[in-house]
């Protein structure tokens, strides 16, 4: 298995270095690496085809996306030309659900302080210094 994943992570590499339209479209980067594994396609049909990736023979999509995103993260060469707008928009949501977290968090704390001050004491209690 760890092979295998190797195996696709130096496919992967090699497609992402001589092709760099391939570094922003997963399905064409499958598409390529597939047919390395496939060989001659003229002769399979879509049944064949399908009974390879059944029976283990093609890398999984995943796999593939995975070794392609790794080698993103770890290599700028590698990435595309949507990478950085796609990381920037990532950023400012990270930054709006942190507000929304911390908002909601000193609703919360808030709520927690004005309920202790006016929490109504229950019927029959007698103060300290009570009524007379």
């Amino acid at each position: 298995m760890r092979q295998k994943m190797f195996s696709v992570l130096n496919e992967v590499s090699i497609f992402l270095t001589k092709c760099p339209p391939l570094r922003d479209n997963d399905e064409r980067l499958m598409a390529n690496i597939w047919n390395k594994y496939i060989g001659n396609i003229e002769y399979l049909n879509a049944k064949d085809v399908l009974t390879m990736l059944a029976k283990g023979q093609l890398p999984s999509y995943e796999s593939i996306s995975r070794c392609r995103r790794k080698l993103q993260e770890l290599h700028p060469e590698l990435r595309g030309e949507k990478w950085e707008a796609r990381h920037k928009s990532q950023t400012k949501v990270k930054n709006e659900l942190k507000q929304i977290r911390n908002a909601k968090k000193s609703l919360k704390n808030a709520a927690l302080k004005r309920a202790k001050r006016i929490t109504p004491h229950p019927v029959g209690f007698e103060y300290a210094g009570g009524r007379k």
